[in-house]
């Protein structure tokens, strides 16, 4: 089994509060810097031409941009606000917008502007730090008429399968909107909640083994570490049904009708989801009162045996102490057979005893 770490707090579990006195709409980036440039990807095509680049600034990428295609502007890093200003500007988004773009610790939702609508969910990832952990990103997404702008944090992301698709024109992602775009982005997001809870349902499952044969503390630490990380799981994996379900049921132009049952889909997939975190959880939960009760009966076992055998003794400790005082004048003690009747008295009283407590089924 390998070794369980101990996560510390998703920063998207922390109050994280912005600067007393700025006012609503101020650019401040809260979270890590996790790059150490802002980089801009943009994929533009359509059922017959496809192109990727790298412009150097968003005025660039709105230059490359043409009306007969839908747009994939990806930006990674967050840390650049002048950046994140200026695509704002560049492509008409709210101010509000921006800030909780720039805020990697919101809790993922959905808002609807008056052009847009704007997505917050959240990834999960290997952590190549720590082996078979998971680490949590942000991802913000845009969707307008023919363009999604995606923020994140990191550039590793399981996107790879997508832009293949985009870029050798499989399926059906050269043929729709930036809203399908937008679906499979989601559909990608969910699939990868899927395989972190395999990793962790490996590790269960080996705990789970040692449920009734663990005498150590370690079991204990990794059922508490797992049950911590399910939480964790729940707090990023649980909204994503809400967003989607707000997905599925919007009346929205920036979505196409014929586009609903694919977010629908992804609306199932986000509950089984949550179905598996919540199974697990009570599974730790049910393996851990399992190895607790078990421990407690083996303390009880142990008990009962060192209570008997105490019982038994308290009398034949009597019985020695009142012949080992040092009193000259005890008729026993000149006696030739009371040693040997000393012994078939304690002897007869062990059995006795032993008796007793097995007829009341102490033994």
């Amino acid at each position: 089994m390998k070794k369980v770490h101990l996560r510390r707090i998703p920063s998207f579990l922390r109050l994280s509060k912005k600067k007393q006195g700025d006012a609503p709409g101020s650019l401040t980036h809260v979270g890590e810097q996790k790059v150490g440039s802002v980089s801009l990807s943009l994929w533009s095509y359509n059922e017959t031409a496809c192109d990727q680049s790298s412009p150097e600034s968003p005025s660039d990428a709105r230059q490359q941009m043409q009306n007969d295609r839908v747009h994939w502007l990806n930006i990674v890093g967050l840390h650049n606000i002048e950046l994140v200003r200026s695509i704002g500007e560049e492509f008409g988004l709210h101010s509000l917008l921006l800030e909780d773009v720039l805020n990697t610790g919101q809790r993922p939702k959905i808002e609807e502007y008056d052009d847009c609508l704007f997505v917050v969910v959240k990834m999960l990832h290997d952590n190549p730090e720590i082996a078979g952990d998971v680490r949590i990103e942000q991802l913000s997404m845009v969707l307008k008429d023919n363009l999604l702008i995606t923020f994140q944090e990191q550039p590793n992301d399981d996107f790879t399968v997508i832009r293949d698709r985009i870029k050798t024109c499989k399926g059906r992602l050269r043929l729709a909107g930036a809203d399908y775009l937008c679906y499979r982005l989601l559909d990608t997001i969910t699939d990868g909640y899927f395989a972190a809870l395999q990793q962790y349902g490996d590790d269960i499952e080996n705990i789970e083994d040692r449920t009734l044969t663990a005498t150590d503390d370690s079991f204990i630490s990794s059922v508490y570490v797992l049950r911590r990380q399910m939480l964790f799981l729940r707090k990023a994996v649980a909204p994503m049904r809400d967003v989607v379900g707000q997905l599925e049921k919007a009346e929205s132009d920036m979505i196409d009708n014929d586009n609903i049952p694919f977010f629908r889909d992804v609306y199932d997939h986000a509950v089984q989801a949550i179905d598996a975190v919540d199974t697990y959880r009570d599974l730790l939960s049910t393996m851990l009162d399992n190895h607790l009760s078990i421990v407690s009966h083996k303390t009880n076992t142990v008990m009962k045996v060192l209570t008997v055998m105490a019982s038994i003794f308290i009398p034949l400790t009597f019985i020695v102490g009142v012949y080992g005082m040092n009193f000259r004048y005890m008729p026993e003690l000149q006696w030739t057979w009371g040693y040997p009747a000393v012994w078939g008295v304690m002897a007869s009283l062990t059995i006795g005893m032993l008796l007793f407590f097995r007829k009341k089924g102490w033994l």
